[in-house]
């Protein structure tokens, strides 16, 4: 009897061998594709945190703007946004270092 005729006769479990390969790979392609989401789904998390805390240190800037032309010295408080609080600090103006000789200011967020 030639080999093929006898590899074709046999039942010793090739195809248990190929599908539990098969199935193995298929598990691997969906880990990676399930982590790759994951990791997507985080970094677009702190993509949104960033456009708040740009959002919150514009208002800052505009609440800082309105004391010095009212004349006030009126502070800010941390903000809690969708469970989470942002923390706001304004430093000490350096005097003259903005365009024309005006005040500038350094505006933290961290959250």
């Amino acid at each position: 009897m030639s080999l093929t005729k006898k590899l074709r006769n046999n039942n010793s479990g090739m195809i248990l061998i190929a599908v539990s390969v098969l199935t193995l790979s298929m598990m691997i392609i969906t880990i990676g594709i399930i982590s790759l989401g994951t990791s997507q789904s985080i970094s677009n998390q702190h993509q949104v945190d960033r456009i708040k805390a740009d959002q919150l240190a514009t208002g800052a800037w505009w609440f800082q703007y309105e004391n010095q032309v009212k004349g006030t010295s009126a502070t800010l408080t941390s903000q809690s946004l969708d469970g989470k609080t942002y923390t706001i600090s304004i430093g000490a103006p350096s005097v003259g270092t903005g365009p024309n000789g005006t005040n500038t200011y350094a505006i933290q967020i961290s959250y």
